[in-house]
């Protein structure tokens, strides 16, 4: 399992997990319609601003084997967190689920946030009802507190939490887990 940085090429693998993500966690949780056509098209817009207007406060980062990718990570040095990292996006193929890569991915991020800024923070929030994620952020040492409500529509509304890791150290895995520099 290699993790590197994203590059140009990697946007549909965002695109495409994401995808998959959403529509395997919110099946149950959002109406048929916001997980249709429309959804592939704003998350391809999403992806693209998010590529071509990275900073140096930004974490892209690609999980793969065998040249597939299986897994993936967006990290800011930013708001809502003051003092700490935030995981915006972290996204496992529904196929890879299980096998470690989204540990592996949670350190990398924990790793690229400690060695940018070792006195920090890494936190993400999470929609409440999505419970295997909800359980694996739990396994990983998160402390859990209530978020503000996710509002994807008008007529949409779900409790969300906010995960922290306080102690980076918790989330340090092996050294597989760090990010080599390496191009797919």
């Amino acid at each position: 399992m290699q993790i590197r940085r994203a590059s140009a090429s990697d946007l549909q693998h965002f695109v495409a997990l994401q995808l998959a993500g959403w529509r395997l966690a919110y099946r149950n949780l959002l109406p048929a319609s916001l997980l249709g056509p429309q959804l592939e098209q704003d998350k391809q817009a999403f992806w693209a601003q998010r590529f071509a207007q990275q900073t140096e406060n930004q974490l892209l980062a690609v999980a793969g084997e065998g040249g597939n990718c299986l897994g993936v990570v967006c990290a800011f040095r930013a708001a809502p967190v003051e003092g700490g990292c935030y995981i915006e996006h972290i996204y496992v193929a529904p196929g890879a689920l299980r096998r470690g890569l989204g540990r592996k991915l949670m350190s990398c991020a924990a790793r690229w946030c400690a060695s940018a800024y070792p006195d920090a923070s890494l936190a993400l929030s999470v929609v409440e009802q999505n419970l295997p994620a909800v359980a694996f952020y739990l396994r990983l040492g998160g402390l859990a507190e209530p978020a503000a409500a996710w509002h994807p529509s008008t007529e949409v509304c779900l409790p969300s939490l906010r995960f922290s890791w306080p102690d980076l150290d918790r989330l340090f895995g092996d050294e597989a887990s760090s990010m080599t520099h390496t191009s797919a």
